[in-house]
């Protein structure tokens, strides 16, 4: 399974903040969240890519270094680019397109709750997938071809 949060609006305030985005990715506890929501089946990732791809320094003791968790230093950021605990910042939409069981889902939860607990971001889950199926199970049942499941994760800025 692949949880790749993505931010398709990094030109858009608050977003075209680097401080934002690097923010929102200290906030993230990847150590518990990951083991939490998906058992044995993931691995917290600290860079764009993978262990085995060319090019890839994940496996490097100075990959954790540069996303890790570290919530003083993500409060300080959001503060430095104008959102004080969060005030200010517009309420996110974080749309769960969960693929293969609920651990998509629990990840993403588990997200929105650490942005509002570490920076007062108020954050909310939704998507397909997220009412129950007939068996009264949420999260999609898609089987692909190689019997893998994919996750897509689609930030949106909540209009108001």
């Amino acid at each position: 399974m692949t949880f790749a949060p993505t931010f398709g609006f990094t030109y858009q305030a608050p977003f075209d903040d680097p401080r934002v985005r690097e923010a929102v990715a200290l906030a993230i506890p990847k150590e518990i969240l990951v083991p939490a929501a998906l058992g044995s089946g993931g691995a917290p990732a600290y860079t764009f890519l993978a262990a085995g791809f060319p090019g890839s320094f994940e496996q490097t003791p100075e990959a954790k270094t540069l996303q890790s968790y570290n919530p003083e230093r993500a409060k300080q950021l959001l503060a430095d680019a104008g959102y004080p605990d969060g005030k200010g910042f517009p309420e996110l939409v974080l749309r769960c397109t969960p693929i293969g069981g609920q651990g998509p889902i629990i990840m993403t939860q588990g997200i929105a709750a650490e942005l509002g607990k570490v920076l007062g971001i108020k954050a909310e889950v939704t998507g397909k997938g997220m009412e129950p199926d007939r068996a009264g199970v949420r999260g999609s049942h898609w089987p692909d071809d190689y019997g893998l499941g994919e996750f897509w994760f689609t930030t949106y800025i909540k209009k108001m």
